[in-house]
C-alpha cells in the first residue's frame, strides 16, 4: 500500500514539474522584449512620447490663454475651441502617464479601479473632442450656407445645448469602462494592462473596437471631409456672386480674391487633412488587429506592438498640433498671440474685430451688407475647422 502511495506521489510530482517547466518555457517564448521591433517601440515611447506630450500641453495651454484673453472669447466658436484644447490636454496627460510614467512606477498604482477610471476619462475626452470638432464644422457650414438666417440657426443658447448634449453622449458611451475593465500583467511585456473583465471579454475585445474606430475615426473623418467640401463650394459660389454684384469695383484688385480663396481653402482643409493623416492609422489598426490579423508567433506580436505604438503616437500628435495649425492658418490668431505676449493690444483692438462690410463699402448692395453682418456678428474667428472669413483683410471673399 505504501509502495502504491509513493508511486502516485512520484508521478504527481513529475507532472507538476513538467507543467511548471512548460509554463516557464512558454513565458520565455511569449515574452517579446528581446525582439528588435519591441525595443524600437520602447525607444519611441521613452523619447518621443514625453516630448510630444509636454509640447502639446504647452501648446494647448497657450491656445487657452489666447482664446480667453482676446476678443475671440466673444465668439461661440471659441467655446468649442476652448473645450477642445482642454480635452486635448487630458488626452496628452493620459499618454504621458500611461506610456511614459507607468513602466517606471510600481504596478500597485494602477490596480483596482485606477486603470478603469483612467480609460473612462481618456475615451470620454477623445470622443467628446471629435464630436465637438464635427459640430463646429457643421456650424460653420450653416453660417456660410444660410448667412441671413445664421443668427437664428446658430446662437449662444443652441451652442450651449449642443456642447452639453455631446458631452452627455460621450459620457454615456464611455461609462461602461468603469465596469468592464480590470488590471492585468501582460506576459509579453510585463506591464500592467487594462484589459476586459471576465464578464465583458466579448464586448471589449470584439464589439468595442469597432465602435471606437467608427466614433473616433471613420465617422468624424467622413463628416469633416463632406462639410469642408461643401463649405469650399459655398465660398466659391459666394465669390462669384460678389464679383457679379460689385462689378468693376472688384476688377482692380481681382487678384485678391484668388489669393484669399486659396488661403481660406487651405485653412478649411488643414484640420481635415491633419485628422486623416494622424487619426486614420489608429482606427485602421484597431479594426485590423481585432477582426483580420492573426498573430501566431512572438515576432509577429513584437511587430504588431511597434505598429500599434507608432499609430498611437500619431493619434496623440493630432491632439498636440492645434496650436501649430491655428498659428499657420489664422492671421488673427497670430496677431492675438502677439497682443497677449507683447502687450500690443492697446490701440490695435480693431485688428481683432470684424468690420461690417456696410461700414466699409457703402456703395455695395444692402443685401451683401446683410450677409456679411449676419456672419460677422455671430463669429469672427478665422481658424482651422472654422469657415468664417477674415472680412477686414479679405473683403472680396463674399
Amino acid at each position: 500500500m505504501a509502495t502504491i502511495l509513493n508511486d502516485v506521489i512520484d508521478n504527481l510530482w513529475v507532472n507538476v514539474s513538467e507543467i511548471v517547466s512548460h509554463t516557464t518555457v512558454q513565458r520565455r517564448v511569449v515574452n517579446i522584449s528581446h525582439f528588435q521591433e519591441y525595443q524600437i517601440a520602447e525607444q519611441i515611447i521613452h523619447y518621443i512620447s514625453p516630448v510630444l506630450s509636454i509640447c502639446g500641453i504647452i501648446g494647448n495651454t497657450l491656445t487657452l490663454l489666447v482664446l480667453v484673453t482676446s476678443t475671440f472669447r466673444k465668439s461661440v466658436t471659441c467655446w468649442y475651441m476652448t473645450i477642445i484644447a482642454v480635452l486635448d490636454t487630458i488626452a496628452l496627460i493620459f499618454q504621458l502617464v500611461w506610456y511614459f510614467i507607468r513602466p517606471k512606477v510600481k504596478p500597485d498604482l494602477f490596480t483596482g479601479r485606477a486603470c478603469a477610471i483612467m480609460y473612462a476619462i481618456f475615451f470620454f475626452a477623445i470622443h467628446y473632442n471629435v464630436f465637438l470638432l464635427v459640430a463646429m464644422t457643421i456650424q460653420r457650414y450653416i453660417v456660410v450656407r444660410f448667412p441671413l438666417r445664421a443668427q437664428k440657426l446658430v446662437n449662444k443658447k443652441r451652442t450651449i445645448y449642443v456642447i452639453v448634449a455631446l458631452g452627455l453622449l460621450s459620457l454615456v458611451i464611455n461609462a461602461h469602462h468603469m465596469f468592464t475593465r480590470k488590471p492585468k500583467i501582460s506576459l509579453e511585456t510585463g506591464l500592467i494592462m487594462c484589459t476586459a473583465d471576465v464578464n465583458s471579454e466579448t464586448f471589449i475585445n470584439f464589439v468595442w473596437p469597432l465602435m471606437d474606430a467608427i466614433l473616433y475615426g471613420f465617422a468624424p473623418l467622413f463628416c469633416l471631409i463632406v462639410f469642408n467640401v461643401l463649405i469650399v463650394r459655398q465660398l466659391r459660389h459666394a465669390g462669384r456672386r460678389h464679383r457679379e454684384m460689385v462689378g468693376s469695383g472688384c476688377q482692380k484688385d481681382g487678384g485678391c480674391f484668388t489669393s484669399s480663396q486659396a488661403q481660406v481653402t487651405l485653412m478649411l482643409l488643414l484640420v481635415s487633412a491633419s485628422f486623416m493623416v494622424f487619426v486614420t492609422p489608429i482606427a485602421l489598426t484597431v479594426v485590423i488587429e481585432r477582426y483580420v490579423l492573426r498573430l501566431t508567433t512572438p515576432h509577429d506580436r513584437a511587430t504588431h506592438y511597434l505598429v500599434r505604438v507608432i499609430a498611437s503616437i500619431l493619434m496623440f500628435t493630432n491632439h498636440s498640433l492645434n496650436f501649430v495649425l491655428y498659428c499657420l492658418s489664422g492671421r488673427k490668431f497670430r496677431a492675438a498671440i502677439r497682443a497677449v505676449f507683447f502687450c500690443s493690444q492697446s490701440g490695435n483692438n480693431n485688428k481683432f474685430e470684424i468690420t461690417p462690410l456696410a461700414s466699409v463699402r457703402k456703395e455695395n448692395s444692402h443685401i451683401l451688407a446683410q450677409i456679411v453682418e449676419s456672419i460677422s456678428d455671430e463669429d469672427n474667428v478665422s481658424l482651422p475647422g472654422n469657415a468664417t472669413l477674415e472680412y477686414q483683410d479679405n473683403l472680396h471673399m463674399l
